[in-house]
């Protein structure tokens, strides 16, 4: 029965009082919810009810708590239905268990999803309102019960982004790695999360997710099916039996772009902040909105318009049970997180600029040769000012750096990093040895005064009787 237990829910442990789910009160409950939302399309307050009643009645059929919301989708030409998403609380902790570099917590996330007990449910505003879609409240409630079992119900989302997200980690260079999984850019990676949830697939000739309702009650299969039909008719098949590659390429998509910006971090934020602002202009869902809001904060975003960026259909604002971010909240975070946001992003840049010299372009440790250093040894006799002292002791840093870093990572004992040098840590001692003799060697020669070379004598011979 999936990974949930429901056995006391009326889809899933048939009353012998009623022969099929759909004439169980509760769904008929649910079916009557769509009912008098359509009718209330314009009465605010008992469309709110509506929505109210509709959230306790899913929480009975399902065993968790639900916020919903109805968004405007007026002007779109597709219909999605419904999106599903956990609670940002538990998104987080997938998050960290995903991007843990010493193993694969496969397990624990599972354990975690299917312990969800909240979410959040994004209701397209045509399914209810369109007079095109022909849907009746029974298909709606029919379909809806499908887009919650399909989280509920299996692993695909984290599996999916657990595997994808980890193999691109492995395909980055050492200095991404790190800067990716600091504490200011692992948020980024809820976003693979939500990508994955609005994923949209109705199954017609392939299977339904195991222990589904639809699946077990002929009459509700039948509702369901006379939707998907539906669905065909008015939008086309692109959302009918997709194959789950598109899944994978759309997840891998969001990790492409991830990457290319914590790449571009070392010279600036521009292009993160820049796409994230594209992504919340075009995007629906409020839920979703807040988020990216979240996000841009944290990455010093002081150029948002929150009132125009929040601002849309009545019915959102007002059946949006969650918590929209108000001007003045943010300007009041905002003054309270300014100088720590801001230190966060330095330590990151600081991050990608002291690791990014120390590999080259595979990602190996660069390396540092008897003769890089016999050379340095012969510029540091040549020094003849203070200017030349501090050309060549730079020189000294930059090997150092990386002799240093090598043998840190050759005393990490992981044998995945350590493949990473290609100097032995008898060598790299030995250098570290030389090039801190060179370096005192420098720090002590004396220049003259000033910083300025010594005048040299010079003895010049004048012809007899010569006076000058």
């Amino acid at each position: 029965m999936g990974i949930k237990n429901l056995s006391a829910s009326c889809l899933y442990n048939h009353d012998s009082a009623y022969s099929t789910v759909c004439q169980h009160p509760d769904f008929l409950y649910l079916t009557d919810t769509v009912r008098q939302i359509r009718k209330n399309r314009t009465e605010y307050t008992e469309l709110n009810a509506n929505i109210q009643s509709m959230k306790r009645v899913l929480s009975r059929m399902f065993g968790v708590k639900f916020n919903l919301t109805l968004v405007d989708n007026e002007n779109s030409n597709k219909l999605f239905v419904a999106n599903i998403f956990p609670e940002m609380g538990l998104c987080r902790k997938i998050v960290d268990l995903v991007i843990d570099e010493d193993r694969n917590n496969i397990d624990r996330i599972r354990d975690l999803w299917a312990e969800i007990d909240e979410l959040h449910m994004d209701m397209d505003s045509r399914l209810f309102f369109s007079q095109s879609s022909g849907l009746n409240p029974e298909e709606i409630a029919a379909l809806l019960i499908y887009n919650i079992e399909s989280v509920l119900m299996t692993f695909d989302v984290v599996n999916e982004v657990n595997y994808i997200v980890r193999k691109n980690f492995n395909l980055q260079s050492y200095a991404n790695n790190k800067i990716a999984r600091s504490n200011i850019c692992r948020k980024l990676f809820i976003l693979p999360f939500f990508t994955a949830c609005t994923w949209t697939n109705f199954p017609f000739n392939n299977d339904l997710p195991e222990g589904s309702c639809i699946v077990s009650d002929s009459e509700l299969n039948s509702v369901y099916l006379g939707a998907v039909r539906k669905l065909i008719a008015l939008d086309g098949n692109d959302k009918v039996d997709v194959d789950r590659h598109q899944l994978c390429v759309e997840i891998q998509g969001i990790c492409d772009w991830i990457f290319a910006c914590v790449s571009d971090m070392k010279y600036s934020t521009r292009m993160l902040k820049s796409t994230l602002k594209k992504l919340l202009m075009v995007q629906q869902s409020y839920y979703i909105k807040n988020i990216l809001i979240d996000i841009l904060h944290d990455f010093g975003a002081r150029d948002l318009d929150d009132e125009k960026l929040l601002d849309g259909h009545q019915t959102i604002k007002e059946s949006y049970t969650g918590r929209v971010i108000s001007p003045k909240a943010i300007e009041f975070r905002q003054r309270m997180r300014d100088n720590a946001v801001q230190k966060r992003i330095d330590k990151v840049v600081a991050v990608a600029e002291s690791f990014s010299d120390l590999f080259d372009n595979v990602g190996f440790m660069k390396k540092v040769t008897q003769r890089d250093i016999d050379v340095l040894r012969v510029a540091a006799q040549k020094i003849r000012s203070a200017d030349d002292k501090l050309y060549v002791l730079d020189d000294v840093h930059d090997y150092l750096d990386i002799v240093e870093g090598s043998l840190a990572i050759l005393n990490s004992s992981d044998s995945n990093k350590a493949r990473k040098v290609r100097m032995s840590k008898e060598t790299l001692k030995d250098f570290e040895s030389q090039l801190n003799d060179i370096r005192e060697a420098i720090i002590n020669k004396h220049v003259g005064r000033g910083g300025r070379p010594e005048p040299s004598t010079i003895f010049i011979k004048y012809p007899t009787g010569y006076e000058g």
